[in-house]
Formats: structure tokens, sequence, C-alpha cells
């Protein structure tokens, strides 16, 4: 491993947070904010690239994931993937599709079974708040 890389074993108390976006600004905004915030930051392009960090040695946190991306597995079925192998670890699910979006895209390419997901669209009074 290289030594950029041995203080972000499993012992280190910095907490690590591993973003997946397949657009590399957007990635690359996140992970610099968060690294300006003080966590220590992993990226992956897309979930296979994703798992490949989760089942090193490497200590992940929190996994921060888009849940529109490149290949066979969605953001969802990757956070279902690590809620199964790594309870521990957080996901966050973020998407830069509004729900209109969402639907029209959705309407344009055959839905999988496994990545169907409700959007649920909040209510003015809690935007108040």
């Amino acid at each position: 491993m290289p030594p950029s890389l041995t203080a972000t074993r499993r012992s280190d108390p910095t907490p690590t947070v591993l973003v997946v976006d397949d657009e590399i600004l957007i990635r690359l905004v996140i992970a610099d904010y968060l690294r300006e915030c003080g966590y220590r930051v992993f990226e992956a392009g897309g979930p296979e690239d994703a798992v490949s960090i989760l089942q090193s040695d490497l200590k992940i946190d929190i996994v921060f994931t888009d849940l529109e991306l490149p290949g066979q597995s969605s953001g969802l079925e990757l956070a279902r993937w690590i809620r199964r192998r790594y309870p521990a670890v957080k996901v966050i699910l973020t998407s830069g599709f509004t729900a209109r979006q969402s639907s029209r895209a959705s309407s344009a390419k055959p839905a999988r079974r496994s990545s169907s997901l409700t959007t649920a669209t909040p209510s003015p009074s809690a935007s108040a708040r």
C-alpha cells in the first residue's frame, strides 16, 4: 500500500468519507469541501471502484453516493450492498435530479425492478422550518 494510504487504516480516528460520483467536477467539489471540513476523503467514479475501496484495508465511515451511477448498479443498489456487508458504514444518497427530471428520466429508460425508488417532495411548511 502506498505510504499516503497507510495512515488511513481502520485504527485512524479521523472520520473518512468515500465520495462516489461519475461526474468528476461534482465529485471534486464535494471531496474538496469535505477535506476543508476536516474529513479524510477517498473518491470513486462508480460502484465498482467504491466496492474495491470498501473491501480494502482502508477505514471508511461514510459513503456519499449519487443515485445515478454508470454501469450495472445504481447508487441505491450500492447503498443496499453496503448495508448488508458493512452495517456500521453510514450512507448518504444524493441526486442532482429534481422530481420532474427524475420522472422524465425514468420514463425515458426502462426501470429495473431493484432500482425503483419513490420520490417524496417535502411540503411547503416543512421547507420553511
